[in-house]
């Protein structure tokens, strides 16, 4: 919530370190330093908006390690720049365009608007690396800044139902609706094409080298086991790739999941029972929030995010039969 407080009101909302994000931030905190979270998601943030950037899979990393950090110690957070400007989805006529414009809507729990713009300016930064320091050091006012991929999931482990609940909460409506709930909705297939290249030799996707396509022989291999294994299922396709691609895979009776943005995208898959990702972190934050069975290329599965569950993540030879203690986790 954004407003100006008389003075016993600032100095009420200075003790609790600003967390309403008031428009009298700048003089409330003269009495009390603060330190706020701020997920910096790309290079150029001008605040309002940003001048190119990565995808959403990668977006959200600075975004939840600054989530657990906030709410774990119960310091402010900065209302992140999702707003971006990219020429690349342009260009490919991609049906998302990721400029992420009306994706989300701050709540009362972040620092954004007139607030956020002023400490984002005058405020002086500090890295993440640096946190026990500026928890420590309060002499001043500072943001402590979180970005990049850094080490991926590794400090978000165990954080699986907060982060899925906050990004819900910042969900504008027409998105969230695409959540359905862990596990009740069809097997989803994630193929990435748009902005990736076949790979030159199959050994190199082995290998672990990530960037790019997964062959469509592997796709349609894992799709037409799962339609002799699992033949009531319905077995949507998540995709940038054109119709003709996919085509093998319509064939064995996989339908395409209506054209929608990346949020929406990622909510539908997250509440899959089975997922069989791609080479990205798209795949990984679907696995990550949706907790389900999923299937990955060999060499390509980054990072495991339930090891705690034995068999739910599996890397799958293209001739390989599904593990019958993989299916076992699925949801009845």
């Amino acid at each position: 919530m954004t407003g100006t407080h008389a003075p016993d009101e600032r100095r009420a909302c200075a003790q609790r370190r600003c967390e309403c994000g008031c428009s009298e931030l700048g003089d409330t905190v003269r009495a009390t330093p603060v330190l706020i979270a701020y997920p910096r998601l790309s290079e150029r943030d001008l605040g309002l908006v940003r001048i190119a950037g990565p995808g959403l899979g990668n977006l959200l990393f600075p975004w939840a390690r600054a989530v657990c950090f906030a709410r774990r110690l119960g310091v402010p957070l900065l209302w992140p720049t999702w707003p971006q400007v990219k020429l690349g989805p342009i260009l490919r006529k991609e049906v998302d365009k990721r400029f992420y414009i009306s994706t989300f809507a701050a709540t009362p729990a972040y620092v954004s608007g007139w607030p956020k713009l002023r400490c984002l300016f005058r405020w002086p930064r500090v890295p993440e690396q640096l946190r026990e320091q500026a928890l420590q050091d309060r002499r001043t006012n500072r943001l402590l800044v979180f970005e990049g991929l850094s080490g991926l999931f590794e400090e978000l482990r165990g954080n699986n139902a907060l982060i899925l609940d906050e990004l819900l909460s910042i969900a504008r409506a027409p998105h969230r609706s695409a959540w359905r709930g862990r596990g009740n909705a069809a097997i989803a297939i994630h193929v990435r094409h748009g902005d990736l290249q076949p790979a030159p030799n199959a050994q190199l996707l082995r290998d672990g080298v990530i960037g790019y396509r997964l062959p469509m022989s592997w796709y349609v291999a894992l799709t037409s086991a799962l339609r002799a294994r699992l033949p009531n299922e319905r077995i949507v396709i998540f995709s940038d790739g054109r119709d003709e691609d996919l085509a093998p895979l319509f064939a064995l009776g996989a339908s395409r999941a209506p054209r929608a943005d990346a949020l929406s995208d990622l909510l539908a898959m997250a509440s899959a029972r089975l997922l069989v990702g791609s080479a990205s972190t798209f795949s990984l934050w679907a696995s990550y929030l949706g907790g389900m069975p999923t299937a990955w290329h060999p060499g390509q599965l980054m990072q495991r995010l339930h090891s705690d569950v034995p068999d739910l993540e599996v890397e799958l030879e293209q001739s390989a039969r599904l593990p019958e203690s993989w299916l076992a986790h699925l949801k009845p």
